[in-house]
């Protein structure tokens, strides 16, 4: 509503300066120029809309890389522990207690 609200004091003050010109030669190029600004108006909410939601996706996206990438470091931590354990078991197997200081 408040777009429409903008617009229309604007458009209100562009007839205005429109009827206050002394000469019809710049008539023409202040009806496009109100025209323009007019345009540019009502498309600003509409590419907000599409500014705001592309951010949001990527905000998303990089929320739910940071929750993959901690998932998968986790699982590589589980996964090394997991070989050391193995690899100072083989070792400890054939040498007894002393083996495992190495």
């Amino acid at each position: 509503m408040l777009i429409v609200k903008k617009t229309g004091i604007f458009l209100i003050l562009g007839q205005t300066i429109l009827h206050l010109c002394a000469g019809d030669a710049y008539e023409k190029y202040i009806k496009m120029l109100v025209g323009l600004i007019t345009a540019a108006l009502f498309i600003s909410p509409i590419l907000e809309l599409f500014q705001n939601d592309g951010i949001q996706s990527f905000e998303e996206y990089r929320i739910r890389y940071e929750e993959k990438l901690f998932e998968e470091e986790t699982d590589f931590e589980e996964i090394r522990d997991e070989c050391w354990r193995l690899y100072f078991m083989e070792e400890t197997e054939g040498e007894g207690y002393e083996g495992a200081g190495k």
